[in-house]
């Protein structure tokens, strides 16, 4: 009960700092995610990566599947879900790093291919 009481105490007081939200213009990933999903050619083509993501982490993509990632990704023109970042420590975190990472696994093949358009 003790324990309880000081942590109460530190958490009223303001001791534990708390992460300051995420800088003006950037847009949460599953915020991002979710306004995607709103669209049916966008949700396809983020299904797709997040398909080539998973797969990707378990073992390296073949030419074809490679090729159909690297598609979807250049086809894929939402801002906010191509810009967006997460606020370390919230409460979405892990989710939101998927969805992170679903989108950018293969950009760095995506401008060494010149396949995409520019970001």
């Amino acid at each position: 009960m003790l324990l309880l009481g000081i942590l109460l105490n530190i958490f009223i007081r303001g001791v534990v700092p708390s992460f300051p939200p995420l800088p003006l213009g950037f847009v949460d990933c599953v915020e991002a995610e979710r306004g995607c999903k709103e669209d049916p050619r966008c949700k396809e083509l983020y299904m797709t990566l997040e398909y080539c993501a998973s797969e990707e982490a378990v073992a390296p993509l073949g030419n074809k599947a490679r090729i159909e990632c690297l598609e979807a990704l250049s086809g894929l023109h939402y801002r906010p879900l191509l810009a967006c970042k997460c606020q370390r420590g919230a409460r979405r975190e892990e989710h939101c790093l998927k969805v992170y990472w679903s989108i950018r696994i293969l950009q760095g093949e995506c401008v060494r291919a010149c396949v995409c358009m520019s970001l």
